[in-house]
């Protein structure tokens, strides 16, 4: 399989900037956003926007992984790695959202929730196609003749 990024070291890189993106401007105080005075309704609205695309983009970085061409144990190992990052990232995302769930009910913090859910399920999909279905015996041979067709 073949991603139209040439490879992973490629692929992780170009996401880089999207996980950073998300938490842009709120730094360690991300988790009290709701008890933050100063920010408005409106900002947070526009924060909930700008994670949400970061979230967006980071499942389309996920879905491509699963079409790369997994040369060595080092590339997997990244893989698996960038796949423990995104849980971790999905889980911090999850109690921020919840935070806000409690005072907050708004067409963007749906959204956000929704990208969430999404994310879980595109986490659990890569999990499989890297690390659970390659282990089953006859995956490989099956894939491979599938590859053919």
């Amino acid at each position: 399989m073949m991603s139209s990024h040439s490879n992973f070291h490629t692929l992780s890189r170009s996401i880089t900037p999207y996980l950073h993106e998300a938490n842009k401007g709120f730094g360690a105080n991300a988790k009290n956003v709701r008890n933050e005075e100063h920010l408005a309704l409106k900002d947070l609205k526009i924060h909930l926007q700008e994670k949400t695309k970061s979230i967006e983009r980071l499942i389309g970085f996920l879905e491509d992984v699963t079409w790369l061409d997994i040369p060595d144990d080092q590339t997997r190992t990244a893989i698996v790695d960038l796949i423990h990052i995104a849980k971790l990232y999905h889980k911090e995302e999850q109690v921020y959202g919840a935070s806000l769930q409690a005072d907050q009910t708004n067409k963007e913090l749906e959204e956000f929730l929704l990208a969430l859910d999404d994310l879980k399920e595109t986490i659990q999909d890569v999990k499989s196609a890297i690390i659970t279905l390659p282990k089953l015996d006859g995956y490989n041979e099956i894939f491979d003749e599938l590859s053919r067709l």
